[in-house]
């Protein structure tokens, strides 16, 4: 019975985690150029790249900061850095 019971916890937990990061992962690939899903580290639920337009840095933090007052109840927080180069959105083809 504890098996079933921790079983869907963990199974509800995750559905959860995975609604959050596709809501977060939609909302900021509107302000930006190029999106892209990257494998999350320990609990994480999401890490994801988003390539920004230099004037849409501010839109971009202040996203980040909305969704932030809206989730930090549900227990979420964010972590927001950059800008980096955009490595995440570069093919390299070997011939």
């Amino acid at each position: 019975m504890r098996k079933k019971l921790d079983e869907n916890t963990r199974t509800e937990l995750n559905r959860k985690a995975d609604a959050y990061s596709d809501l977060i992962f939609r909302t900021l690939r509107k302000q930006a150029i190029a999106a892209k899903l990257l494998k999350p580290i320990g609990h994480m639920i999401l890490k994801g790249a988003f390539l920004i337009h230099k004037g849409r840095m501010q839109d971009f933090g202040d996203e980040v900061k909305k969704l932030q007052g809206q989730l930090q109840a549900k227990g979420l927080g964010f972590h927001l850095s950059g800008p980096w180069p955009p490595y995440n959105f570069v093919s390299i083809r070997y011939q």
